[in-house]
């Protein structure tokens, strides 16, 4: 008797472990980044999103959970972990989480490289599903929240607005003499008062003029001989134009 009920625990054990899982899995969130800021040569992001199990049944430790962030309105589009949009980073899963918990992947030091030139509205994506040995995979309707979208400012190297390239692309901007010798003209048709800044080619500021005349001077003739950077600003720092001139003595 003790045999057969030994016997019975085993084999109902075994079904247990072989049960079926029902699991609706949704990613909640984006939490960050809430904008983000290019730099001369990629965009540095700091990704954090929030899964939640919404299904009857528990999500365990051992399961993976797969997922991918995606740029979706930039040519070409970005993926993480990418190269493609059928890549996705898989992670395994440290903890039990129970019906109604959430789960939080933080993917500190991520970037990409792309720049904006100029600021732009990015569409941010991030799909995530749970694989297990025994998890009935989602079907629709289940599957439609395993997608999360946002849109935030992916702002240029200069932290201009959204928009500020088309309102300046009008403007002209003349340099000369180039190389200059002694003074340098910068003739720009903004008709407002701007802010020119000059760069070394090192990157140190060497001079910054305002000016609400059409033609700035600079007087480079204590300027050491070489490439220097010049860029323009409105007075609230928005990037008009920016490029570079020589200097030779």
């Amino acid at each position: 008797m003790k045999k057969l009920l030994l016997t019975g625990m085993i084999a109902m054990a075994t079904l247990a472990s072989f049960a079926q899982r029902t699991i609706d899995w949704e990613t909640l969130s984006i939490n960050s980044p809430d904008s983000m800021r290019s730099t001369a040569t990629n965009t540095p992001i700091n990704l954090t999103f929030t899964m939640k199990n919404n299904g009857p049944d528990a999500v365990n430790s051992g399961d993976s959970v797969l997922f991918q962030f995606g740029i979706t309105n930039t040519n070409p589009q970005i993926y993480y972990p990418g190269p493609g949009a059928s890549q996705f980073r898989i992670q395994i899963i440290g903890k039990t989480y129970a019906s109604g918990d959430t789960m939080q992947i933080t993917i500190p030091g991520l970037s990409v490289n792309l720049v904006a030139p100029t600021s732009i509205n990015a569409n941010l994506r991030v799909i995530s599903f749970v694989r297990g040995g025994n998890i009935t995979n989602e079907v629709a309707p289940a599957i439609n929240n395993n997608t999360i979208t946002k849109t935030v400012v992916w702002y240029n190297q200069y932290g201009n607005g959204v928009g500020l390239g088309e309102l300046f692309k009008n403007v002209n901007v003349k340099v000369y003499p180039n190389p200059a010798k002694d003074v340098l003209n910068i003739e720009t048709n903004y008709g407002k008062e701007v802010v020119i800044n000059i760069y070394d080619i090192t990157g140190k500021k060497v001079e910054s003029i305002r000016n609400n005349e059409q033609i700035t001077k600079i007087n480079v003739a204590e300027f050491n001989k070489g490439f220097y950077m010049y860029e323009i600003k409105t007075t609230s720092n928005d990037l008009i134009k920016s490029g570079k001139f020589s200097v030779a003595h």
